[in-house]
């Protein structure tokens, strides 16, 4: 399982690997930014809570997103 060079071929499941990781962080930081400009959005309006929970346990969930969705690109360029 190493790096691949440059014209090596893909199998379709490696294919498919790098189209779930694309995805998965794609979805990952859509979500993480919503995330975050829901908290910050509340935290502006003066609560201190969100459906239960603090705006800033939120906006960290947020940011942990963000960086699960950069780990998995930065996974899928480095296979490349």
């Amino acid at each position: 399982m190493g790096k691949r060079g440059r014209f090596a071929k893909v199998s379709k499941k490696e294919k498919t690997m790098d189209q779930l990781l694309d995805f998965t962080g794609n979805i990952a930081a859509a979500l993480g930014i919503l995330v975050c400009l829901v908290a910050g959005a509340s935290r502006l309006t003066g609560s201190y809570y969100v459906l239960g929970y603090e705006a800033i346990t939120l906006f960290t969930g947020g940011i942990a997103l963000m960086v699960m969705a950069c780990l998995a690109k930065l996974h899928r360029l480095s296979a490349t």
